[in-house]
């Protein structure tokens, strides 16, 4: 924003430069005041385009006295040798506008003393202001004969009553004298005189110039380069009370600003034009474009997302997706994602790749991963694998890698997140983590079973044990065989009489040793012969306890038997004695509640209670 208003403030200069150097057009012609100043009226060795009384390229130089009144000392009369006519060459003829040599011309157009004036002097009254200074005048005289010529020997030139310029005794001017005063004079009129005495004065046409505003010099040939628009400069120094415009400096402001300076007092630098060509010296901008990476107009600061003393820094990944600062290259609203402020071009700790979206992996010693690809240069924390350290190496899972994987299928690996054999275990592991034996196995690579844990509980998996104990039969602490005296699959059955005591073969139940007494090999629970005496002393008391159970359940029998006729007897008889009464009542006379209770007693069950058939209630 401060580049836009000094580009501004430069511009309105310049135009206000432009419009107080043009002041007023004094072409001939409309279509040259359009193009004024910037092109002249008068081209060199054409003829003049300017308004009478306006001299100069740009028509910026006025004749002030220009059919001014005038006056001389004395006039010369004569009578023309061809018409008899009587010629006044009088003061006014000066300044009419005609500029000539010969006095001769038709009609008259010069001024001329009388003969025989002791002082001969011409003075013509200016046009100009009080503040106007002359310095420029132009004389045209008499140009004939040698011996008028010399009739101007010491002539003076006065402004007011002020010399401006004047010849020896012995010196003349030219015909036509272009007289710069020895200094800028401000005076209502000029003098012209001769100081010698009986002497003529011949002025065919004179011109005091003054320049026009906007213009100054000896010629009116200089611009003005005022800093206000509306002051008019000296128009003998050029000098302005405001300054110089931009671009120029200078006492009479007409000193360019060297290459690769512009502006007021040529104070600003330029800018970085394309091919390092100087900028324009009035408002700094660049006609030709810009170095890469700089604004037009002015090429001073950085185009849009570049930054740098060169511009050829690009601008991070700014909030927002505004500009970074053009000079630091900072982001003052912070950075998008996770950019790393100030300058939002690399990712921030622990990102990387595109736009930082992407996290680093676990690196060795927690150092950051490259950030654009990834990769973590010093190696990975143990259990990730190799370059990016994302993932964990084959057989380790988990977020920390340190989990290892269990007995997968085939040797596969398991999933590196969740540990799981997507093909199913070895052996007998159990899924989805193969790293446990199933219920019923332990030990290395789960190959072998467990034994008979009581309430078939699982044994533990490692050693085998059955912590709450053995189905009966079995030994702990594995309960995978029988305890001693038993032998079986199950367990369930007890060894014979072994020799020496000795225990069964638990599979089995054969005695390794033999038996004891006369049992009867491999088992050794049944004698060689039954009527052997060691047998019978050992079955006298089995038999014994069989005979005793059957006479019980023999007398049990028959007291049962016995029981069950009586009770059918009373039952019968007392039924028999309800029925005789009844059937000898009247018709007439059946109590309804007997009947009812007849009827209550036909229809009830033959079972009758034995106690109550032992109390006598039937």
């Amino acid at each position: 924003m401060e580049g836009f208003f000094t580009i501004l403030l430069t511009v309105l200069a310049a135009v206000a430069t432009v419009i107080g150097a043009r002041g007023e057009c004094h072409c001939n012609t409309t279509s040259a005041c359009t193009v004024f100043p910037s092109t002249p009226c008068s081209q060199v060795g054409s003829p003049d385009r300017c308004l009478e009384g306006w001299f100069g390229q740009y028509c910026q130089k006025q004749n002030v006295a220009l059919r001014r009144s005038a006056v001389q000392s004395s006039t010369y009369t004569d009578l023309d040798k061809l018409s008899y006519v009587v010629r006044n060459f009088t003061a006014d003829l000066g300044v009419d506008g005609i500029a000539t040599t010969f006095v001769n011309s038709k009609p008259l157009t010069c001024a001329h003393t009388a003969m025989g004036d002791q002082r001969p002097s011409w003075t013509v009254s200016l046009n100009t202001s009080s503040s106007d200074r002359i310095q420029h005048i132009r004389l045209y005289l008499r140009d004939e004969k040698y011996l008028y010529i010399i009739r101007n020997n010491g002539m003076e030139v006065l402004v007011g009553s002020q010399m401006c310029y004047n010849w020896s005794k012995t010196e003349h001017p030219p015909p036509i004298a272009n007289v710069t005063c020895r200094q800028p004079l401000t005076g209502s009129n000029v003098t012209i005189r001769i100081p010698a005495s009986d002497s003529f004065l011949t002025l065919c046409e004179v011109q005091v110039f003054v320049c026009s505003d906007g213009w100054f010099g000896t010629n009116c040939d200089k611009q003005c380069r005022c800093l206000k628009k509306t002051e008019v400069c000296d128009k003998i120094t050029g000098q302005c009370v405001s300054g110089c415009a931009p671009g120029y400096s200078g006492m009479d402001c007409q000193i360019t600003c060297r290459d690769g300076r512009h502006g007021h007092h040529c104070q600003s630098e330029c800018g970085q034009c394309k091919g390092n060509l100087p900028c324009n010296k009035i408002n700094g901008t660049c006609d030709q474009g810009c170095q890469p990476g700089f604004q037009e107009p002015t090429c001073k600061e950085c185009v849009d997302g570049m930054y740098g003393d060169d511009c050829m820094s690009r601008c991070g990944q700014c909030e927002d997706a505004l500009t970074c600062d053009k000079s630091s290259g900072e982001c003052a609203e912070g950075c998008q994602g996770h950019f790393m402020e100030p300058l939002c071009q690399v990712c921030s700790f622990g990102r990387h790749g595109h736009h930082c979206q992407s996290e680093c992996g676990q690196c060795k010693g927690n150092l950051p991963c490259n950030k654009i690809n990834g990769t973590c240069d010093q190696g990975c924390q143990p259990g990730f694998q190799e370059p990016t350290c994302k993932e964990c190496v084959d057989g380790m899972y988990g977020d920390d890698c340190m989990s290892r994987c269990g007995q997968c299928k085939d040797a596969l690996t398991c999933d590196m997140s969740s540990g799981e054999c997507a093909e199913g275990c070895q052996g007998h592991f159990m899924e989805p983590l193969c790293q446990a034996c199933s219920d019923g196995h332990h030990g290395h690579h789960c190959q072998s079973e467990c034994g008979q844990c009581k309430g078939n509980l699982p044994c533990n998996k490692i050693n085998g044990t059955c912590d709450q104990g053995c189905q009966p039969g079995f030994q702990e602490p594995t309960c995978k065989e029988c305890v001693d005296g038993m032998y079986g699959d199950d367990c369930m059955s007890r060894c014979g009489q072994c020799e020496d005591a000795l225990t069964c073969d638990k599979s089995s139940g054969e005695c390794p040793e033999g038996c004891q007494g006369h049992f009867m090999e491999p088992l050794c629970q049944e004698c060689v012969c039954p009527a052997t005496p060691g047998c019978l002393n050992r079955e006298a008391p089995v038999v014994a306890t069989l005979v005793t159970l059957l006479v019980l359940m023999v007398i049990a029998l028959f007291t049962s038997i016995f029981y069950n006729r009586r009770l059918t007897r009373q039952l019968a008889a007392s039924l028999k004695k309800v029925e005789d009464n009844y059937i000898s009542l009247d018709e007439k006379t059946k109590d309804p509640v007997v009947e009812n209770t007849y009827e209550h007693i036909g229809h009830a069950s033959l079972y009758v209670n034995a106690e109550e058939v032992h109390q006598g209630r039937i």
